[in-house]
């Protein structure tokens, strides 16, 4: 027996062609037209043979471009197909004489209705033709008896290819092609190539290769207002006194019958006639309205409805008053009765709903405590959570989780990003900001944030709420306790014993803000012969020169030693350049052996008023 894989030689496929080359291969001869194609873990079938050496396949190759042994199954082609169905037909017959049935006769009806002169009666006929089943025909003394249906076993299952585009002239239909054409479906049970002859339900032979599957249904055609001189056929619906009438038969006429009437010879009632808005709760709207108003109730009849406007829709949520806000809650649209006079509105705590509440005091911080992040130290910034009011002549209160900001990371790309465009050394704000519902926190080398190119578009309240200094690549380390900032270690601003008159003097606080230096003067007279009387003089920086004297050294003799330290109380004040007036003023004598001027912290008060 023939074996049911057919793998002689080697063949070449390319990604993404249907083209199968051959090689040592006998194809055309070897009856694979249908069959399934099998090559390097993929399966497809065959849709036609060219030649021994050459197939194409149902689809482009899913593989990849490569040569080698193959192997094709033959148990889907039309071959194979037609030799099954040649042993189904020789079983059936078998079985049909063991059963004592012997057909006299076989073929077609038309071949079975020309025999010459007609069979006796109890003649057998087995019907064979292409697109029928396989039936048996009895000769009875009044003419043929029959079909008698014969079951065969269960055939193979078939693969049907759909025809979206349905039959055209000069088609090559393959088998179990199928289609629809005027409404009636059709599969292909002979491959040919189309033609007027073959057209489905039309063509003189369509029958020898399309069998139906699916026959065209009756359905309704619409004809408009009944007239008496149009013909009408079965199933055309016309509108007579108002309702939709349903033909019953080919007429003309015969017009539809009167109501409360439904039916006649001729026509059948679809759809009544509905009222004219003069019944029991028919409604009535106006003559012609805008396109997508809404419809409300006109009056207290029940009966007449108007387009409405906006107002009258809005009102329709609680009592209306002036000043009311209308809003989407959870179950639907609720009304927010006006505030009182000062309030303002904001989101409650869950973020639910707006509510009125007391605007935030000018100035107002809480919590929102800075310092250096354990984990990078270098570049990050922890802070507590808080909320603070926004710096504006109407500030609103923005409430902040407690997070880590990070100066190397532009804004939006981590938590709590710089707004610069670039990372540099020297003074750091640390901001709070607000779009009015969202909060967020970010830092910049300007006291406006919103000029610098990081800085989020909508972000109209910000408020800064602590500064720091970068130098040497390092935010310099620090602790914070209110509004007082503590350097880790204490930086030396001066450290000379000459005599200076009144000048601007750096020290190390932050820029662009006027802070409260914490400092610390140390003088010494060690090693001095002779008398020491100077003093270190120190003044804010909008006084215009040093007044206040904060440290005084005095030897009367030469054999005295002395050291002094002071710390000056936290009332002088820097400009935004961190700088406040300082003066090494001699009284007399000579100077001490050494004077230096320490700053171990600042306080900023945070924007409070």
């Amino acid at each position: 027996m023939t074996s049911s894989v057919y793998s002689t030689g080697t063949v070449s496929v390319s990604n993404g062609s249907p083209i199968v080359t051959g090689t040592d291969t006998a194809w055309d001869v070897a009856l694979v037209t249908g069959g399934m194609f099998s090559f390097a873990g993929y399966a497809v079938p065959i849709a036609s043979v060219e030649g021994d050496t050459s197939l194409t396949l149902a689809y482009g190759w899913p593989g990849a471009t490569a040569s080698g042994g193959y192997a094709i199954a033959r148990e889907t082609s039309e071959a194979v197909r037609a030799a099954w169905i040649n042993d189904r037909l020789a079983q059936i017959l078998t079985k049909l004489s063991l059963a004592g049935i012997h057909p006299d006769g076989a073929g077609t009806l038309a071949e079975r209705n020309a025999l010459s002169p007609q069979p006796a009666a109890g003649y057998l006929w087995l019907r064979v033709e292409i697109g029928y089943g396989l039936d048996i025909y009895k000769r009875t003394p009044s003419g043929w008896d029959g079909p008698f249906g014969i079951t065969g076993p269960e055939g193979p299952a078939g693969t049907l290819r759909w025809i979206e585009a349905g039959w055209a002239s000069g088609t090559a239909y393959e088998y179990n092609d199928g289609l629809t054409r005027n409404g009636t479906s059709y599969r292909c049970f002979v491959a040919h190539t189309s033609g007027a002859a073959t057209e489905p339900g039309v063509g003189a032979n369509w029958q020898t290769v399309w069998k139906v599957t699916a026959a065209k249904g009756d359905s309704f055609r619409f004809r408009g207002a009944y007239s008496g001189a149009t013909a009408y056929l079965a199933n055309d619906v016309v509108r007579d006194g108002g309702s939709s009438w349903v033909a019953l038969q080919a007429t003309t006429g015969n017009a539809p019958p009167a109501l409360p009437a439904t039916t006649n010879a001729y026509w059948e009632l679809m759809a009544v006639k509905g009222q004219d808005g003069t019944g029991t709760g028919d409604v009535v709207g106006p003559a012609g309205v805008a396109s997508n108003r809404m419809a409300l109730f006109d009056g207290l009849s029940g009966k007449q409805i108007k387009a409405g406007t906006l107002t009258e829709v809005l009102d329709m949520v609680g009592s209306p008053a002036e000043g009311d806000i209308l809003y989407r809650g959870a179950s639907g649209w609720t009304r927010l009765p006006k505030g009182a006079a000062g309030q303002v509105l904001r989101q409650n705590t869950a973020l639910t709903a707006p509510e009125w509440g007391a605007p935030a005091p000018r100035g107002h911080l809480t919590g929102i405590q800075l310092a250096n992040n354990a984990a990078d130290a270098t570049n990050d910034i922890d802070w507590t959570a808080g909320d603070c009011a926004s710096s504006s002549i109407s500030p609103i209160l923005m409430v902040v989780s407690a997070g880590t900001m990070q100066l190397d990371v532009a804004f939006g790309t981590g938590n709590g990003g710089r707004f610069d465009a670039a990372m540099s050394d020297g003074s750091w704000h640390c901001f709070v900001i607000s779009n009015g519902v969202t909060v967020k926190v970010g830092m910049s080398k300007s006291t406006d944030p919103t000029s610098q190119p990081n800085y989020p578009v909508g972000y109209a309240h910000h408020r800064r709420v602590g500064s720091i200094i970068r130098d040497g690549g390092v935010i310099r380390p620090f602790m914070q306790a209110g509004d007082m900032y503590l350097w880790a270690t204490e930086r030396i601003d001066r450290n000379s014993n000459a005599n200076q008159a009144s000048v601007l003097l750096t020290v190390s606080v932050p820029t662009g803000i006027v802070v409260q230096p914490l400092l610390r003067v140390q003088m010494s007279a060690l090693g001095v012969v002779g008398v020491v009387n100077q003093a270190t003089v120190l003044g804010s920086a909008m006084t215009g020169l040093a007044n206040l004297v904060v440290a005084q050294i005095y030897t009367s003799a030469a054999s005295e030693t002395a050291v002094v330290t002071a710390t000056p109380p936290p009332n002088l004040s820097t400009n935004t350049s961190g700088q406040l007036w300082f003066a090494h003023t001699p009284f007399g004598g000579a100077a001490p052996s050494a004077s230096t001027l320490y700053c171990y912290g600042y306080i900023d008060s945070r924007g409070r008023v």
